[in-house]
């Protein structure tokens, strides 16, 4: 790995995007949590941790779901880099216990938000 290189994408989305004058307020707001998070990960004022395998576990699970309706119908739902983020951020666990950080991402609408939630309830 590169030095300066993000080993997972959703790191990788937050480094590329939290100064980024292309995206917007609220995507570098995350982002940059994301980077800040991931400097105080398991100490005793930020009690979680990030899963690198669990992000990648949950965004190669999309890989195996294909739309069923539309002009893509029986295509791989193939994500989109922000969309990677918002399923990888699930990756973020409890130290105490290993359970998931919860919270759900808010997207405009046809974002892809039932895809998403209807396959982060099947894992």
């Amino acid at each position: 790995m590169a030095k300066g290189k993000a080993a997972d994408p959703v790191t990788a989305y937050a480094e590329a995007t939290r100064r980024s004058s292309d995206a917007c307020r609220f995507v570098r707001l995350a982002s940059e949590r994301h980077v800040r998070n991931m400097a105080q990960q398991r100490t005793a004022a930020f009690p979680f941790y990030f899963d690198p395998q669990e992000a990648a576990d949950r965004i190669a699970f999309f890989r195996l779901a294909r739309h069923v309706k539309g002009e893509w119908a029986g295509r791989p739902i193939a994500l989109a880099p922000w969309q990677e983020f918002t399923v990888g951020s699930f990756g973020w666990k409890r130290v105490e216990n290993g359970l998931r950080r919860s919270g759900w991402p808010i997207t405009k609408y046809r974002g892809g938000r039932v895809s998403r939630r209807s396959r982060a309830a099947l894992r």
